[in-house]
């Protein structure tokens, strides 16, 4: 679940084509906030996330495999994170919007 979670992160914050320090550091932060991610796994698993989405035509599959296996206060925590990366930048990118 933990890398479901950061393959959609990465994409959210790549889609602008700019995954910047501040995104970054929002992912981090929900990753641990969620599942108590700890900062060594983080380089991995963003290089994880980063090599599925360079071989895949979509991600719907595991915003699926989230909303099958996490509870209510887990997927509303992922919303909340999912908005942290979305306004990391300090402005709202359309692509991230539509992502």
């Amino acid at each position: 679940l933990e890398l479901a979670l950061t393959i959609l992160l990465v994409e959210l914050a790549s889609a602008d084509q700019n995954f910047d320090t501040n995104e970054y550091n929002q992912i981090v932060s929900g990753l641990k906030r969620i599942f108590g991610t700890d900062r060594t796994s983080m380089g991995s698993l963003i290089s994880q996330a980063n090599q599925a989405l360079a071989n895949l035509r979509g991600s719907s599959q595991y915003g699926e495999l989230l909303k099958e296996n996490l509870n209510l206060e887990q997927r509303q925590a992922v919303l909340e994170v999912v908005e942290t990366v979305i306004y990391a930048e300090g402005r709202v990118d359309g692509f991230e919007l539509y992502v």
